[in-house]
């Protein structure tokens, strides 16, 4: 078997672990009681029958223990099981994902026996599908996929896929987002005019485009993409970031969000059964305890390693040791790709700042890239070291 067939073999058997690790062992996350809350809402069901509708589903695609735990494991979710006007109050956070909850109920209603059922496919699916990607990036880079199972791992996919959230897709599109940059990045540097460049465009002006419907809080990843690439065609670039906003703001409208300030206090200040009365605090120590706990999260968790070495790598080690004794040379694409991989770096802080809450399934496909630019960096200095 040669290294390409080798490379693709590998692929395969990700995508095949990763799908079958998800599906067949779902974490049976409390969110996916606001998303098949969601569904139901939008089928039209409200008050008692909505929840009625929601637990039975729940109820008949999970074990009792597990279900147990959705409905009893705290105060709020014990709320959000005995009061129905809590779980339709709930459903602002999640409505907002008008993609997956489309996808979720196409699959429950043509696949499954239920909604939650299907959410625990598409979780499964949609991150084997970024596997997939990974591989391909990885391929792209001349990167053995024998670097793929650490980069998915210590990026969370498999955790990932056990998730019914949207993240999965999230970092699927994601990932395809970038893997056709790194395409177009080559295409530049050979002023190529191939249809498979228009292709590789008009695919990513389309996610970037669409983005916010996915996930809304990937409106910071449109623009940062759409400044990059466009940057010398303005009239382009503010009409994709309008559209971009136009999408964000009628997928607000229809949820019925209830806003930035809100889903900040309830979800790192102080959750609450009843959103919908929310107070907002006004103690400006509750928004820095929140940063400070975020900061603790982050040193914790095991992706701040991955950054650190990465900046060490990407910085330290190749453009500042090699750039300072004048021994690298960097051509366009590699500078294209450069600013790449600093824009899922950028993406990360970013969103840190807007929202200091550290959850890995928000991140992973800009993790995995983080972890590719390590190895590509660690790649050049070996490259580099050879030829000494």
């Amino acid at each position: 078997m040669n290294s390409k067939c080798f490379n693709y073999f590998l692929i395969l058997i990700a995508f095949i672990s990763i799908f079958f690790v998800g599906f067949q062992k779902p974490h049976y996350n409390w969110d996916i009681t606001g998303y098949t809350a969601s569904i139901y809402h939008m089928i039209g069901f409200r008050g008692e029958e909505l929840s009625r509708k929601t637990y039975s589903d729940l109820k008949g695609s999970m074990p009792d223990e597990a279900f147990e735990k959705i409905i009893s494991s705290n105060e709020y979710m014990s709320s959000v099981y005995a009061d129905p006007v809590s779980l339709e109050q709930q459903i602002p956070f999640y409505k907002i994902r008008v993609v997956y909850l489309n996808l979720a109920k196409f699959f429950g209603e043509n696949l499954f026996n239920n909604y939650s059922e299907a959410m625990y496919f598409l979780g499964a699916l949609f991150a084997g599908f970024a596997s997939i990607v990974a591989g391909l990036i990885l391929i792209h880079f001349k990167i053995s996929n024998l670097f793929l199972f650490p980069g998915l791992f210590v990026s969370g996919f498999v955790n990932l896929s056990r998730l019914s959230t949207p993240d999965s897709l999230a970092a699927f599109i994601t990932l395809i987002l970038f893997y056709c940059s790194f395409k177009i990045a080559d295409l530049k540097t050979k002023n190529s005019t191939h249809r498979n460049k228009i292709f590789l465009y008009a695919t990513m002006i389309l996610i970037l485009s669409f983005l916010p419907s996915i996930r809304t809080d990937f409106i910071i990843l449109s623009f940062l993409f759409l400044i990059f690439f466009l940057n010398n065609r303005k009239i382009y670039l503010g009409i994709y970031i309008l559209i971009s906003l136009i999408i964000y703001g009628l997928v607000n409208f229809y949820a019925e969000n209830y806003g930035y300030l809100t889903i900040f206090n309830f979800t790192l200040i102080d959750i609450t059964p009843y959103p919908a009365n929310k107070i907002l605090s006004t103690n400006p120590m509750d928004y820095l305890n929140a940063y400070f706990t975020g900061a603790l999260s982050l040193i914790n968790s095991r992706f701040i390693l991955v950054i650190f070495f990465y900046l060490i790598f990407q910085y330290f080690f190749l453009r500042g040791y090699f750039l300072y004794k004048q021994g690298f040379n960097f051509d366009q694409k590699e500078s294209n790709y450069l600013i790449l991989f600093a824009i899922a770096f950028i993406f990360i802080s970013l969103h840190f700042v807007l929202f200091p809450a550290v959850n890995i399934r928000n991140y992973s496909p800009f993790i995995f890239l983080i972890f590719t630019s390590t190895i590509l960096s660690a790649k050049d200095i070996s490259i580099q070291n050879s030829l000494k």
